[in-house]
Order: structure tokens, then C-alpha cells, then sequence
């Protein structure tokens, strides 16, 4: 008789890892999308050579962008700052790669494809037109990078880039640890469920509940909602 080897309500992939393939590749997918739509690329470059230029500035930049991000976490992880500090702090440290990425992309493509030539019309003919567009390609950057990261960070719990500080030895007034979320994304367990009703009736703060259990506030919010529990006087 065989046996099997994996507890039979163990996911295959936790709730982390799928925010993380979302993340990192439907976020992109819809921006490469959004850009072959409604930008003149394929019109350029047909429908196939646009596709690919836009998912190659798509794609790799928004990796690029993650790893820079993480660089950002662990650099700014003692001072433990707010999310979209980290977020702008990665994007700066990413333009630099993104910058000589997109240059090479731009090179190969106007050598390589059929009409790649045509995309020097589409580009500033002036250095400082350049410089102009360089500031605000990076602005657009920033913004769209910390939007999606704080949406699926506050809609979804998702803590890739969260900082978080522990509850109880900033209330003692001695030096923070900080760690990120290890619990964030993991099924909710039958002692997690205890541990969460003992901190609601006792009324532990709403932030401190999430430090001390190492989840989101809202991934807090949310299992309080579907236990049915309210903090007293709420």
C-alpha cells in the first residue's frame, strides 16, 4: 500500500508564493500589454517585434527593480522606515541598470529588427530632452513601483519588502529588532486561531497583534472577520 509522503492539506504553494508570481509576472505581463496597446511600437516594429520590446522593458526591469528593492530592505532594515521609503529608495538604485538595460534593448532592436531603425524617431534627439526624459521615466518609475508594491502589500498581506518592528521591545524603550513577516502568506493553524483569540479578548492592539504574530495587519483584520472576533469596546 503506499503511503504518501505529503500531509494531504498541505498546499503545494503557499499564499506568498503565489502573491510573488503575481507579482512578479502578472504585474509585468499587464504593463507589456498595456504598452503594445497603446504605444506606436508595434506599428514600428509589427506585432511581433513589439511585443517583444515592450516585454523586454517590461520584464527585466521590474526584476531588476525587485532585487534593487530587497538591496533597499536590508540596507534600511535597522532604521525600519516606512514601506514606501523602501520602495523609493530601490527604484534610485535600480535606474543606473535599468538605464544601460533599455540602452542595449534600444541598440539591439534597431540593428537587429526589421524597422528597429525607426525607433530613433521615437526617442529625445537632444541630450537634454534626454536628461528630461530620464527624470521622468525614473518619477514614473518610483510611483508605479511603490503603487503596486503598497496595493499588494495592503490588499493582499503581502510582506516581500515590509519592515516590521517588534511590538514589545520598542514599548520597553531598548534598541528594535526588526524582521520581516515569516508568518505572512502561511495557513492559519488551529494554535495560530488560539493565540489570535487570547491577544483580541485580552485587547491587544490591532499593529501589535500583527508584530508579535509576525502577519499583516490586514491578513489580521481579515482572520478576525472570518472567526468572528472583535476587540472589546469595538
Amino acid at each position: 500500500m503506499l503511503t504518501r509522503s505529503l500531509a494531504p492539506d498541505r498546499p503545494l504553494m503557499s499564499r506568498q508564493n503565489v502573491l510573488d508570481a503575481a507579482f512578479f509576472v502578472g504585474v509585468p505581463l499587464v504593463l507589456s500589454l498595456t504598452m503594445a496597446a497603446v504605444g506606436r511600437y508595434v506599428d514600428v516594429l509589427g506585432l511581433k517585434g513589439g511585443t517583444l520590446y515592450v516585454a523586454a522593458l517590461s520584464f527585466v526591469p521590474w526584476w531588476i527593480a525587485g532585487i534593487t528593492t530587497h538591496a533597499a530592505c536590508v540596507l534600511l532594515r535597522p532604521f525600519a522606515p516606512p514601506l514606501w521609503v523602501v520602495t523609493t529608495l530601490g527604484v534610485l538604485l535600480s535606474t543606473p541598470f535599468v538605464s544601460l538595460y533599455a540602452h542595449e534593448i534600444n541598440h539591439w532592436f534597431q540593428a537587429s529588427w526589421n524597422g528597429g531603425h525607426l525607433l530613433r524617431e521615437l526617442a529625445w534627439p537632444d541630450s537634454l530632452d534626454r536628461a528630461r526624459d530620464v527624470l521622468l521615466s525614473t518619477g514614473r518609475a518610483i510611483v508605479l513601483w511603490t503603487v503596486f508594491v503598497i496595493a499588494f502589500a495592503g490588499t493582499f498581506g503581502w510582506s516581500r519588502y515590509s519592515i516590521v518592528q517588534d511590538a514589545s521591545i520598542a514599548a520597553g524603550g531598548n534598541s528594535p529588532i526588526h524582521a520581516r513577516l515569516q508568518n505572512s502568506g502561511s495557513t492559519w493553524t488551529r494554535d495560530d486561531d488560539a493565540t489570535l483569540r487570547t491577544f483580541v479578548t485580552a485587547g491587544v492592539p490591532l499593529k501589535s497583534v500583527a508584530a508579535r504574530m509576525e502577519r499583516t495587519v490586514p491578513a489580521i483584520r481579515s482572520r478576525m472577520a472570518k472567526l468572528g472576533l472583535r476587540f472589546p469596546n469595538a
